[in-house]
């Protein structure tokens, strides 16, 4: 079976404070929803990406196993651990969440001719800012997105520290069909770019202006998701929210949960105002649990048309 749905870039475990552990990473997220999202239609995702030869990293290979993500191409560094992050429940001086830990062993995945034919033959495939903070692991990273042609190639402007810098945000707006972002991320994205305007709505018009891409989804907290299409915005009607888990609840993964449900639906032809239907359920409901991969209820999950 083919591959339809690739997650390229870090694979981590999220650190809490209480010292528990959970696997993470927003592209591995992505992924693990989309398995989700398309289980029903029996396609297949898989995650790219390396992690070290140690006991978190068999750990995370077995876990994506189970959550039903394609483990095949995901490398062993038998000189870089896994990745870690840690989270903070309230953002720090510099207004992040994370501290993530530098030289993890997704920093440092091997290009290679069945990664090219792998992005070749996708239909999605999800690249984001966070995996592409070294080289060479950027210049890998694009090599496999320049192989997918024909794919929705989803550029996740996930801004984390001082990893990123504006060529890396140029090269992904310029190679992607699709972008996903937050209202403070297109705030610097706004600044580092020089878009005109000064609200939101200007900063999305400019980005369409300026690159090739033809779908943007702006997520905001609580508010929910807005999908742009050229002039034309899609929003939900009403915030969309679940009972908290009696586990508790962190926002962890929520955007990536949106941006896997923005991503299946355009895969899967969904009309534009129902695709943001999907992508605010599927946030609020990771949003509303701990960690960022809970199981998706069947009630998301059935919003995707089934297979012809």
């Amino acid at each position: 079976m083919s591959v339809t749905v690739v997650g390229i870039g870090e694979a981590l475990f999220d650190v809490f404070e209480d010292g528990s552990e959970r696997l993470g990473g927003a592209p591995l997220n992505f992924t693990v929803h989309a398995a989700q999202l398309l289980r029903d239609r029996g396609e297949k995702c898989a995650m790219v990406s390396r992690v070290g030869d140690d006991a978190r990293g068999q750990q995370a290979v077995q876990q994506l196993g189970a959550l039903g993500v394609d483990t095949s191409f995901v490398q062993r560094d038998s000189e870089h651990p896994t990745g870690v992050a840690h989270v903070f429940s309230k953002p720090r001086d510099n207004g992040d969440e994370f501290e993530i830990v530098p030289d993890a062993a997704w920093d440092f995945l091997e290009p290679s001719v069945a990664l090219d034919a792998l992005a070749a033959s996708s239909k999605v495939l999800c690249f984001g800012t966070l995996g592409c903070r070294r080289e060479p692991n950027r210049e890998a990273i694009e090599d496999v997105v320049s192989h997918a042609a024909n794919a929705i190639r989803l550029f996740d402007v996930n801004l984390r520290q001082d990893y990123y810098d504006i060529s890396v945000l140029r090269r992904g707006c310029a190679m992607a069909t699709a972008l996903k972002i937050n209202q403070r991320e297109l705030g610097v994205l706004a600044d580092l770019l020089k878009l005109r305007g000064s609200r939101d709505g200007d900063y999305i018009l400019a980005l369409f202006d300026r690159f090739p891409l033809e779908q943007i989804m702006l997520t905001r907290g609580e508010q929910g998701c807005a999908i742009y299409a050229g002039t034309s915005r899609f929003d939900a009607a009403n915030p969309v929210s679940f009972p908290e888990s009696p586990e508790g609840k962190d926002a962890v993964g929520a955007g990536d949960a949106a941006a896997a449900a923005f991503a299946v639906g355009l895969y899967t032809g969904m009309p534009l105002a129902d695709i943001v239907e999907l992508a605010n359920r599927a946030g609020a409901w990771v949003a509303s649990r701990k960690g960022g991969t809970p199981e998706l209820p069947a009630e998301i999950r059935k919003l995707v048309p089934a297979a012809a």
